[in-house]
């Protein structure tokens, strides 16, 4: 996030550790969001070690370490995200018109050795490649047209002042163990 403010982005259009209100006391955390002129960024990051392996349609990717002697299993960041994109999006009506982008930002000394079929809306990047994608996504996308930029504003707010929540945390957390829990 550091990275993305020393490159001239607004701290007001920069949102982290989001949890959005989905329903009845289920929360939907979302890790950074960046407003910006071709529509909204949602970031995934993982911090991670070792080799990383994974389809873009598994539900599932791998976590080698120990050179092959461990093995671990984490839910698909791309289908992670993709339902933080949805996610976010029935927050507000002006969501449905507005692009949004899909970048998996993988931290840590990890090496993705085999991933495939990634859609081609989402990006991978390491931290220090982050700010080519966003040029990326600047130069190939025609800007965006907010219906209410303040809306916007007001909403992530809230949902940053909802990741302070210790309440709300914890519920998420809860929440996830049981939906982890309910997919073994």
């Amino acid at each position: 996030m550091l990275r993305l403010l020393l490159n001239n982005f607004s701290p007001k259009a920069l949102y982290h550790d989001l949890y959005l209100d989905m329903n009845r006391g289920h929360y939907s955390q979302l890790d950074i969001v960046l407003a910006t002129r071709v529509g909204v960024v949602v970031f995934e990051v993982k911090e991670m070690s070792g080799w990383i392996f994974g389809s873009g349609h598994d539900q599932q990717w791998t976590q080698i370490l120990a050179y092959g002697r461990r093995r671990y299993r984490f839910y698909n960041p791309v289908l992670q995200n993709q339902k933080h994109i949805q996610d976010l999006r029935s927050q507000l009506p002006q969501f449905a018109k507005l692009p949004f982008y899909s970048v998996l930002v993988f931290d840590g000394s990890c090496e993705l050795k085999k991933l495939h079929n990634i859609p081609s809306d989402v990006y991978l990047a390491r931290p220090r490649e982050v700010t080519d994608v966003l040029e990326t996504l600047f130069k190939n996308n025609p800007p965006a047209e907010y219906a209410d930029k303040e809306e916007v504003i007001r909403l992530l707010q809230t949902a940053v002042q909802n990741g302070e929540n210790r309440e709300i945390r914890h519920l998420h957390i809860q929440n996830v163990r049981q939906f982890m829990a309910s997919r073994d």
